[in-house]
């Protein structure tokens, strides 16, 4: 189902905007213009994971070489540092099994929708659908901060 969560220019290039969707807190990252959107939740322990940096890290290597890559690719949780990729929600080089909720978005006319399940038999979701397309609002957060 299709959850309206915005226009566009409400996520601007570099940041990370928190809304909520079907009482989910869901991260919405504008990254180099691609839109991810991940529930803001660290598997670990539960950290607010969409307040972390998004940067690159030090892939495996050679003895002696230090090699950086997947710049922009990697969302670090600001509590105790575990890497996820972007795209996937995998953490990165082994540290965990688990992985971060990743849903897909798409933009038609400039406005933005989260695919997700419907929760069912939560009096409190915020979201219900409201015209026969499905699309449901969600709710922004007054948390916006630059990558």
């Amino acid at each position: 189902m299709l959850f309206k969560i915005g226009r566009l220019e409400e996520f601007p290039l570099g940041s990370a905007t928190i809304v909520e969707v079907q009482n989910r807190s869901i991260g919405v990252l504008n990254v180099d213009g691609q839109l991810y959107a991940i529930l803001n939740v660290c598997p670990h322990q539960q950290a607010p994971v969409c307040r972390g940096k998004v940067r690159g890290t030090m892939l495996p290597s050679d003895p002696g070489q230090l090699v950086y890559g997947l710049d922009s690719q990697v969302l670090v949780c600001p509590r105790h540092g575990w890497e996820f990729h972007l795209q996937t929600g995998k953490a990165l080089f082994g540290i965990t099994k688990s992985r971060l909720l990743t849903f897909p978005i798409r933009v038609v006319e400039n406005d933005v929708f989260v695919e997700m399940k419907e929760r069912r038999g939560d009096p409190n979701d915020i979201a219900a659908p409201s015209d026969e397309r499905g699309d449901a609002p969600g709710r922004l957060v007054n948390y916006t901060s630059e990558q």
